[in-house]
């Protein structure tokens, strides 16, 4: 009951912790910011749903500036990003115009110095509102890739991510998920925690967004089957036994991972064995951790 109380303490008074949403997207609650607060700037902060309703909303803002028309509304469809117009309103700050600043600076080191611009450049596409923006990335990034140094793990851990992300934006074609699956499983074999950490989270946006926009009836999508391969041999291999448990980290990925499989996939896989062999390792977590977020992580499993 304790480390129940204290995994609710996490949530918003107004939230139930069983009815919680399983993501790695933590919001500060505790202080009623639901819109700008967040214990940190953490990857994939933003559903999809969201970064693609701005990318429209910032597309058809351009064609009626293009056009001469002043008469544009938000959509009230999400109210995240109606409390987020809010505040930048509130705050003076003209949010296009400083992002394409920012742009510009990216792009211009990006191609002197990347090592430097590639945490900066994580950051800028988790809030990028602009189409043309997210595919100069991506091209890019593909591009560098094969200039940075295998042992410069820094780079690479942004760079993996990167890939994954804008791919994710973007929504990837069959041949360029099976291309990611590739790379993902090369990074997930790296003897670095942090890029491995880094790649759980791209798939994590790879999984989301093929999740999202599968339209195969009855079952999974071919995208879909070719992550879940990926996704569960890794799951299968150290959810239990992780020679890694020393990063808590890893254990939450590893966990939010297995959460959204069964959540998304199951009930397309006839024989689905995530579900059986989670149960009893679930049970003794809840017993043994006392690491709250995972807590709470695996209290939805």
């Amino acid at each position: 009951l304790k480390k129940l109380h204290q995994a609710q303490l996490l949530l918003c008074e107004s939230s139930n912790v069983f009815n919680h949403p399983n993501l790695e997207r933590d919001l500060s609650s505790r202080q009623n910011d639901n819109f700008i607060g967040t214990h940190n700037f953490w990857p994939n902060q933003y559903d999809l749903y969201y970064i693609w309703h701005q990318m429209e909303q910032s597309s058809q803002f351009q064609q009626s500036v293009d056009e001469g028309s002043e008469d544009f509304r938000v959509s009230d469809d999400f109210e995240a990003g109606t409390k987020i117009m809010y505040y930048c309103e509130r705050s003076g700050i003209d949010f296009k115009s400083s992002a394409q600043v920012v742009f510009d600076v990216l792009s211009e080191l990006l191609q002197t110095n990347p090592s430097l611009s590639l945490p900066v450049l994580v950051n800028f596409v988790e809030i990028c509102e602009c189409r043309e923006h997210i595919e100069w990335i991506k091209d890019t990034i593909q591009r560098i890739q094969i200039t940075i140094p295998v042992d410069d793990t820094i780079s690479h851990q942004h760079i993996i991510y990167l890939m994954c992300k804008t791919q994710a934006i973007l929504i990837p074609t069959l041949s360029e998920v099976k291309q990611l699956c590739a790379q993902i499983t090369f990074y997930l074999k790296s003897s670095h925690i942090f890029v491995r950490n880094a790649t759980l989270c791209g798939l994590l946006s790879l999984l989301e967004c093929c999740t999202k926009t599968n339209t195969t009836i009855g079952k999974l999508s071919e995208e879909l089957t070719a992550l879940r391969e990926v996704s569960t041999a890794y799951i299968n291999f150290h959810i239990s036994n992780s020679s890694i448990k020393c990063s808590s980290v890893h254990t939450r990925l590893v966990w939010t991972l297995n959460f959204c499989l069964i959540e998304w996939t199951s009930k397309f896989v006839p024989d689905c064995k995530l579900i059986s062999t989670t149960i009893p390792i679930a049970k003794d977590i809840l017993r043994t951790t006392n690491d709250e977020h995972l807590y709470l992580i695996v209290l939805h499993v």
